[in-house]
This record gives C-alpha cells, sequence and structure tokens, in this order.
C-alpha cells in the first residue's frame, strides 16, 4: 500500500513538463495544462458532469490553491486527496462521468487528428470495475468510445501514471466533433484520477515545417515581424530551409533552420520587412513556405498568407488598457482592494486611460449584482476566489500584491500610463447608441477595424458607474462600475478580423431585466481579446449619458476634448474640485436637468460645495477655449 502523503507530494511535484505552445502543427485545436483550473474557453463547463460533493458541485480537482489537474476522486475519509481539508467527493461515483470539450472542426487530408494528456491514477486497493478513456461525437451524433485506458475488465493496480496518446478515426475528418474525457466507475474502492496537459491538434504525416506570425503593428518606426515556425508532423526536423516575400515583389527571401525541432517544438526568425516593397496607409501581404525539411523537398508546402496595414506611427489607434475585477459583497479582502484601489481606477479612467469592468461573484442570494454570465466569464479566467483582479487579460494584478493593494496601484497607474502611449492593432468606434428609459431598452452598435490579419473574440459589456442597492455584508455600501449585462455573452464573439476591412456588431439589450438603478448612469465597454490567451488588444468605453456616437472610443482626444480638466474626489460629500480651467463657464445640472449651480470665468480651480446638494449623479458642462466636455458627479449624504 502506497504512503498517502507521498501521493499528494507526488501528485504536486510530478514533472508533468510538456510546453505551452500556442502555434498549430497543422492546427492546434487547444492546449491546456490546468494552470488556473479547466477554463471555459476549451471546455464545455455547463454540460460537463456536475458531481454532487462537500464544497461541490465539482468535476475538478484541486491540488492546492496554485495547483491544478482535472478528473474524479471518490474518498469519504479525505485520505487521498482533500481541498481545504474536505474530501473531493464522500458518495461512491456510479456511472459514467465527463469531461466535455467545446466543438471543434477537424482538419481533413494528409493529417493526423491526435488528442493527448498525462494521467495519475491511485486507489486504496485493487478494482477491476473501473475505466476511463476518451469519447467522440459528430455533431448531432451518438458518443462513440474511441480509446479506453485499460483493457475492460482488467485489474487495475494500486499506482499508475503515464501519457496516453489517441489518434481519432478518420472518419471524424472534416467534421465538427466534440470529445468527452470520462471516467466510468461501478466500484467502492476509494480512487483518484487526474490529468493534465492536455494537447488536441492535427499533425501531418510527412516532415514538414510551418509559419504563422503573432498579430503586430507595422509602422514607419518599427518593420519588424516574427515568423513563428513549428514541426507539422511528429518526426524531428534538424535541417530547413524556409522563403518568404511581400507579395507582389519580386524579391524572394530565404534562410535555414537555425536549430532541431522535435514534434510540437518551435522557434522564431525575426524579419525586417523591406521599406521599399511597402506603402504606407495600403494592406500588403506576407507570404512564407517551407522549400525543404530533412534534405527532402516539400512538394507541396502550406504558404502562409498574413495581411496587414503599413500605417504611419501618429495614424496607429492608441491602445487603451482594461482591468476586469471580479469581487463580491460578501468578501472582507474586496472591501479593503476596493477602498485602495478605486482612486487610482477612477483617476485613470477619467483621463480615458483605462476602461473598467467588475463582475459581482457570489450567488444571488448574497449579492443582489450577481448574473449567471458573471460566473461563465470568472470561469473563462479560471478564477476560484475573490477578489481577482486582472489587467488585460493576462496579468493577475494578485501578483502586485504585497501585504497591501497599494503597491498594486503604483503599478497599475505606471504601467497603464505607458500602455497608453502604444499603439494598438483595433480601432473601435460607437456609430450608434440608443437608450429607451421609458421601455429599459438599450440597442448600439460597434464598429471594428484591424490593422491586421487576426483571430479576435469580441467582448461587450453593459455596466452602472455606481451603485447603492447592495448593501455588503464586508461593509461595502456603494459599488462601481458593476457589470449589469453581457449582450454578446460572457465568452464574447470570436470573428476573423481582416486587415484594412470593417466588422460590425449590432447589441439590443433590454435593461428593464437587470439590476440597474440609473439609465443615466450606464456605461459600455467593449474588450477586443486574442482568443487563445485573453490578451486584450482594445478596450473601448462610451458613457451612455455624456459621449456621442460616431466619435472614437474612450482614451481619445475626439471623445474628451478637455482632458486636462479633472474632477476630484468623486464621489464627494462637502466640497468638489474642477482643476485645469482657463475662463471657464462651469454648469451643474441634476438628472432632471435643472440647473443647480454655476460658475463663469473661472482660472485654474473651481471649489464646487456640494454639502446642499442632494445625494445622487450630477452632470459637469464645462466650456473654455471654444470646446466643451462634461464630467459626471457622484453626491454622497
Amino acid at each position: 500500500m502506497y504512503s498517502r502523503n507521498l501521493l499528494k507530494m507526488a501528485v504536486l511535484a510530478t514533472a508533468f513538463l510538456l510546453p505551452v505552445l500556442s502555434w498549430s502543427q497543422v492546427r492546434t485545436y487547444f492546449e491546456d495544462d490546468f494552470a488556473a483550473g479547466p477554463s471555459a474557453q476549451w471546455w464545455n463547463l455547463e454540460g460537463s458532469t456536475q458531481i454532487e460533493a462537500a464544497g461541490g458541485p465539482y468535476y475538478l480537482v484541486a491540488m492546492s490553491s496554485t495547483s491544478y489537474m482535472a478528473g474524479w476522486a471518490y474518498d469519504p475519509d479525505a485520505e487521498l486527496i482533500s481541498r481545504s481539508g474536505q474530501a473531493v467527493a464522500t458518495t461512491p461515483l456510479d456511472g459514467v462521468y465527463a469531461l466535455l470539450t467545446l466543438p471543434y472542426t477537424l482538419e481533413a487530408g494528409a493529417v493526423e487528428n491526435v488528442f493527448s494528456l498525462d494521467y495519475l491514477y491511485a486507489a486504496t486497493g485493487t478494482s477491476t470495475d473501473r475505466n476511463f478513456g476518451l469519447m467522440a461525437r459528430a455533431a448531432g451524433g451518438e458518443w462513440d468510445t474511441v480509446y479506453r485506458l485499460y483493457d475492460n475488465g482488467a485489474t487495475l493496480a494500486d499506482e499508475d501514471e503515464g501519457t496516453w496518446e489517441v489518434v481519432l478515426p478518420e472518419s471524424y475528418a472534416g467534421q465538427e466533433v466534440e470529445l468527452a474525457v470520462f471516467c466510468d466507475n461501478a466500484s467502492e474502492v476509494p480512487f483518484v484520477f487526474m490529468f493534465n496537459n492536455v494537447e488536441f491538434a492535427a499533425w501531418t504525416s510527412a516532415a514538414s515545417l510551418i509559419a504563422s506570425v503573432d498579430p503586430v503593428l507595422v509602422t514607419e518606426a518599427d518593420l519588424g515581424v516574427e515568423l513563428r515556425l513549428r514541426t507539422a508532423s511528429r518526426e524531428t526536423v534538424s535541417s530547413a530551409q524556409m522563403s518568404w516575400q511581400i507579395e507582389g515583389s519580386s524579391t524572394v527571401n530565404t534562410f535555414d533552420l537555425s536549430r532541431s525541432l522535435s514534434a510540437g517544438r518551435e522557434t522564431t526568425q525575426a524579419l525586417d520587412l523591406p521599406a521599399t516593397d511597402l506603402t504606407l496607409g495600403s494592406v500588403h501581404t506576407l507570404l512564407a513556405w517551407n522549400n525543404s525539411a530533412n534534405g527532402e523537398t516539400v512538394a507541396s508546402p502550406d504558404t502562409m498568407r498574413w495581411r496587414f496595414t503599413y500605417v504611419a506611427e501618429a495614424d496607429a489607434p492608441a491602445f487603451v488598457p482594461s482591468v476586469e475585477v471580479f469581487t463580491s459583497a460578501t468578501c472582507g479582502p474586496c472591501a479593503t482592494m476596493n477602498r485602495i484601489m478605486n482612486p487610482v481606477l477612477e483617476q485613470l479612467k477619467e483621463a480615458g486611460n483605462l476602461n473598467i469592468i467588475k463582475y459581482q461573484v457570489n450567488i444571488p442570494s448574497a449579492d443582489r449584482y450577481y448574473i449567471p454570465d458573471n460566473g461563465r466569464r470568472q470561469s473563462l479566467y479560471g478564477v476560484n476566489s475573490a477578489p481577482s483582479p486582472f489587467y488585460n487579460g493576462t496579468v493577475d494584478m494578485g501578483d502586485w500584491y504585497s501585504g497591501s493593494w497599494s503597491p498594486a496601484a503604483t503599478e497599475l497607474r505606471d504601467r497603464a500610463l505607458a500602455d497608453c502611449a502604444t499603439g494598438s492593432l483595433v480601432r473601435v468606434e460607437y456609430t450608434r447608441v440608443e437608450l429607451d428609459s421609458t421601455e429599459g431598452m438599450l440597442s448600439f452598435d460597434l464598429g471594428l477595424v484591424a490593422l491586421a490579419d487576426m483571430e479576435a473574440s469580441v467582448f461587450t459589456s453593459v455596466i452602472e458607474g455606481t451603485t447603492t442597492g447592495n448593501r455588503g455584508s464586508n461593509g461595502e455600501r456603494e459599488f462601481h462600475w458593476v457589470t449589469m449585462a453581457m449582450p454578446g455573452g460572457a465568452y464574447g464573439e470570436e470573428v476573423s478580423l481582416k486587415a484594412g476591412e470593417t466588422i460590425t456588431f449590432t447589441y439590443e439589450v433590454d435593461m428593464s431585466e437587470t439590476n440597474v438603478e440609473e439609465y443615466s448612469d450606464l456605461e459600455i465597454v467593449c474588450l477586443v481579446q486574442n482568443p487563445d490567451d485573453l490578451s486584450v488588444y482594445q478596450s473601448a468605453g462610451f458613457d451612455i449619458y455624456a459621449d456621442e456616437p460616431g466619435n472614437l472610443p474612450q482614451g481619445s482626444e475626439a471623445a474628451d476634448m478637455l482632458p486636462q480638466v479633472r474632477l476630484y474626489p468623486n464621489p464627494a460629500r462637502e466640497t468638489a474640485f474642477l482643476t485645469g480651467l482657463n475662463r471657464a463657464e462651469v454648469q451643474v445640472f441634476d438628472l432632471a436637468g435643472r440647473l443647480v449651480y454655476e460658475a463663469g470665468y473661472v482660472d485654474n480651480q473651481l471649489e464646487i460645495p456640494v454639502a446642499s446638494f442632494l445625494a445622487g449623479t450630477y452632470m459637469l458642462h464645462v466650456s473654455q477655449d471654444g470646446v466643451s466636455c462634461v464630467r459626471k458627479l457622484t453626491v454622497l449624504k
């Protein structure tokens, strides 16, 4: 019998060292090492088996707060594996349990579609009524077991670990296929089965390389492109020659592979695009192909075609970073984080240097602003606790925490300001925004223009700037930038953006079915994300009361003609200050349109006495230097 403590240590220390790669052999459908648990971007979590268990439902096995695998466990004594001191499952698992993938359209032709993973199995005794494997089904079809880890009826040892690699039957090639890793159990012997380092990809039969490009901004100041090269077969490529050119140019460039590549490995090659082959403002195509591999000519090379717009640096859209925060009205640490972070978030947002979305992630009975899409968004990021703030989709701001959120606030300010000085690959424009507050209907159009060919996920959230109807058990009495609806769903809408082409999205949202408190306090935020690593290519906000459709997104000069005008503190109780004024005329209106305060010919700073104002939201109209802007002020009592 094995040592149960030793098993726990072995599970945590087992060398699951397969690399996390981003580019395909012929095509990588997905790769997952469960760094933050199963992600909804690859797995059909809602369709997977939900097991009622202590602290459940679970189909996930968590090894610690930072180490995850997927799998199943039955152990009433919590001796094999536990989560926070509780058994993962305390009742026998009887039947078939499955973790489903999303549907994927498989490659066809001279390829093999291969599904592989690393696994670890342990039990308190032997069993013959238990198995694990892979099922597949075409769209609308029945499940077919394509792989079993053990022979039916075989005696399973107490411990086993290894890697399985399943080549899907050729009958599935070219079809939309859904897979399921399954556990089939009819034994009461306690066990745990875990797996990670999942890879689902298509491979060629002959040795060759394929090329791809990370979407990058090509400008006069930066003509560099990084070509990614990866083996397309499971054979090691020790030598190869590649060619590339700008389509339409007579110049063909060649280079030799600089290192040996085993199956699944990749390397990069920096290319300096020739300015003589490029025209500013025009869309160009970069071609790349494999001439030879391992001394053999590649008869029909797969030519990569990547389109991009060559622009002057000043003509690139300004990048506006984003912060997404998973928080809760029942979370004590969340209140502490919000108290420290909110002033910095507010300053960056008011200056057009940041867009913010917050998701309340506790259950509805505990958190009024919870909506099911919040939980789905949480699963997309693999978040299992609050507070969890994310910067630009990939940076866990919890890593900036050092006993206090103050260092994180400083890091956020510095990084956001630096990132705002960079260009983006995507321009986002709100071309139509209409709100019928009587009927509670919000409708709007988004226009996206990309400067390079790229896959993207377009996510939209309708948020309310300030809410006060969710009295938290953690002491919070108001909540900012709270999501009310996600018109395109929690995972966004995946699209293929083409360089220089406009794609339009139209949304209609029934806000009367949400928790919105003040329609005039609504904002829209759009995130354009990389669907693979969730990094944000661009974010764009729209204040429904203050902004005009057709303007460039928040953060551009066109959206705020007086960026130097600052309002603080906000919210305010006694006094609010406007700075950056130059012979300005200032008018303050309540939401009924009544003028409650005005001042004229103000220089430098204006002190606004708000102690006499009623609690609520006010709009400040500032006019100077022949232009005007609007600032929104919340007054508290």
